[in-house]
């Protein structure tokens, strides 16, 4: 059964150990915990205790068009958790609505916090063996240059025109957050190309994560990704071992327009049933 709550009477409903059953639609570290710690607090909870109940609370707001918090039973808890129509409603319409667009503020400042957030979401994404293969670099300030000043001189050591060099350097300076996300390199060759795929999957959550906190994002490649010759020594200035491969770069920031209309994709779909 779903039942909901106002996030300004959380705090006296986790004082008085009244918060209900269930746990959160949106996922997370701090969510999780919320569900964990704050569904049964202890019978005299500290400051720090509810301090942290109330923040992982809040920070749930961006998610809802209303100021309620919506609960249920945890999904996967013996199939009794059935999502509600509106939690579908959202999550298809924040997939369907999400655009890929670099056309951002380069000078708003995205918060820390937000950005953590961002990355829990990603490395929660299916991962076969559990080998936790995410690697992620924030660049964000004078840093951007600094990488692009690396990927530049790499290209041109490959005979780029001035173009080509040009567009290296600034290529970082488009968004205020830059994240470098790669995948560890494993000796199993399986195991290898899985980690690929799960860092692959969980940039789309995070690009998802992105979109409904309101923010621009933008997947993208290029040399500092394929050319080995440039990817080497960016790897190396991004502190990424050798071995890692990097999957993409993603660009964050908060929109100034909003990006074109998509037409709508397609797929080819085939189903066997004997």
């Amino acid at each position: 059964m779903v039942s909901s709550v106002s996030l300004a009477a959380l705090p006296e409903r986790i004082r008085s150990g009244t918060l209900g059953i269930g746990d959160i639609f949106v996922t997370g570290s701090e969510t999780a915990g919320l569900s964990r710690r704050c569904r049964r607090p202890p019978a005299k909870p500290s400051g720090a205790h509810l301090a942290t109940c109330s923040r992982a609370a809040s920070r749930l707001r961006s998610f809802r068009e209303t100021d309620r918090l919506e609960l249920a039973a945890p999904f996967g808890s013996g199939g009794k958790r059935v999502p509600s129509d509106s939690t579908w409603d959202i999550v298809s319409r924040v997939i369907r609505e999400r655009r890929s667009n670099l056309n951002v503020d380069k000078e708003r400042v995205i918060a820390d916090s937000i950005v953590d957030d961002l990355i829990d979401l990603a490395i929660w994404a299916p991962n076969h063996y559990r080998t936790n293969p995410f690697r992620v670099v924030v660049i964000t300030g004078a840093a951007r240059e600094r990488v692009g000043h690396v990927a530049a001189n790499a290209v041109a050591a490959q005979g780029a025109n001035e173009a080509g060099v040009e567009r290296q350097r600034s290529q970082f300076l488009r968004a205020p957050v830059v994240l470098a996300v790669a995948s560890a390199h494993n000796e199993d060759p399986v195991k290898e190309i899985e980690n690929r795929y799960a860092v692959s999957a969980g940039i789309e959550n995070l690009l998802i994560g992105a979109a409904a906190r309101g923010l621009a994002g933008a997947w993208r490649s290029g040399a500092a990704m394929i050319d080995p010759n440039v990817a080497g020594p960016v790897k190396d200035a991004l502190g990424l071992a050798a071995s890692d491969t990097i999957i993409g770069y993603v660009y964050l920031g908060y929109p100034i327009d909003a990006a074109g209309v998509r037409p709508a994709p397609t797929a080819q779909v085939t189903r066997l049933n004997a």
